[in-house]
């Protein structure tokens, strides 16, 4: 499906138009773009879906996101329910809520083996371990490109984000264990990409796949300043994909410039 049939099928399933009732949809123009993309997005990830089940998607997503706030931290989680739907498509006939796969997705991201401890005494050691500066992999007009390694490149890039890298346990400020466990094992790279000694990217990679992205004061070169650290990124682990954002990755063919990059996400075009 092109990206405007979708936009035409999302207009037709919130106005009670592919047999099911209309659904009271907010007036702010964002959210009927943001089901769209993520739709689109979706679709064609799942390109073997029935009609059926494209319509159960956009309900579900669209009954979810009019009872929110808008936000990109919403966008952001959004991005969870697509993927535990992607993962488990014959939920989207049942009964099952959008809010539901996103907890049921969240919940199986976060969950910790058995053997781990979030024992404050061993964060709190390797947050203490001698520091090491995080390794610059590239640098150009400004940006800076940096893999966080340390237990202390995750509290600090955590709090200047004012995300979940760093975790407050008891009174003390922690590396996120679930993060930083992985980080050690070697299974997960996060990097943040700063202009100017600003922060305003931070993403995570694993098994050569995006999954997760957040931008912090994006400025307006960003979009292709992210082409540079692709390149870079890519030059040292090989391929990247950002199945569950397609577009959030330069290396999707259909990705193109946001209409305002202070937006953090990037669009697509027709996928046909």
């Amino acid at each position: 499906m092109t990206t405007t049939e979708v936009a035409l099928l999302v207009q037709r399933v919130i106005a009670g138009k592919e047999g099911f009732p209309p659904i009271r949809f907010p007036i702010d123009p964002r959210a009927s773009s943001i089901v769209t993309r993520h739709a689109a997005v979706f679709f064609l990830i799942r390109p073997s879906l029935t009609n059926l089940q494209r319509i159960a998607y956009i309900r579900k997503f669209a009954l979810y996101i009019a009872r929110q706030h808008i936000s990109h931290q919403l966008e952001f989680d959004l991005l969870f329910g697509t993927q535990w739907f992607s993962a488990n498509p014959s939920a989207l006939t049942s009964r099952m809520g959008f809010g539901h796969a996103m907890r049921l997705q969240k919940q199986s991201n976060g969950r910790l083996p058995k053997n781990h401890s979030a024992d404050p005494k061993l964060l709190r050691s390797d947050l203490n371990r001698p520091y090491v500066d995080a390794p610059l992999l590239a640098a150009f007009d400004g940006y800076a490109l940096i893999q966080l390694v340390h237990a202390r490149h995750l509290v600090d890039v955590g709090t200047a984000a004012g995300n979940c890298l760093k975790q407050i346990i008891g009174d003390e400020l922690l590396p996120n264990p679930t993060y930083w466990r992985d980080v050690k094992s070697g299974t997960l790279n996060l990097y943040a990409l700063t202009h100017e000694g600003r922060l305003c990217l931070v993403f995570a990679i694993r098994d050569n796949r995006i999954t997760e992205m957040e931008t912090v004061n994006a400025p307006d070169t960003l979009h292709a300043a992210m082409r540079r650290a692709a390149d870079a990124i890519e030059a040292r682990i090989g391929p990247v994909t950002a199945p569950f954002n397609a577009t959030s990755w330069p290396r999707h063919p259909a990705e193109t410039n946001p209409p305002h990059p202070r937006e953090g996400r990037f669009f697509m075009e027709d996928p046909t």
